[in-house]
């Protein structure tokens, strides 16, 4: 299967808690966020992506083939294009 083709499953946003709405583009900012896992945020467009490497044995192990588009893989990978099932976060982080 190409990964373009690839339907997502979140199990990590269907699995935790998360901010009970999504951001507007505006609101995202570093901010406390209590009782979350993660906030639903869109990703942040990268101007012309590029494929420069890939691992095919990664690949293999999640029943990919080798791309055929690589301009429509960079998109995927560079958050510029969301495939059915994607759910873009920001993983809430504590730390000292």
């Amino acid at each position: 299967m190409q990964l373009t083709d690839a339907e997502f499953e979140q199990h990590f946003v269907t699995g935790l808690p998360g901010e009970a709405e999504a951001l507007a583009e505006s609101e995202v900012r570093p901010r406390q966020v209590h009782g979350a896992s993660y906030s639903r945020v869109r990703p942040t467009p990268v101007a012309r992506p590029r494929l420069l490497g890939w691992s095919q044995d990664c690949a293999d192990l999640l029943g990919l083939a080798p791309p055929q588009d690589n301009d429509a893989v960079a998109a995927v990978l560079a958050g510029n294009r969301l495939l059915p099932g994607m759910v873009p976060f920001a993983a809430c982080y504590g730390g000292h």
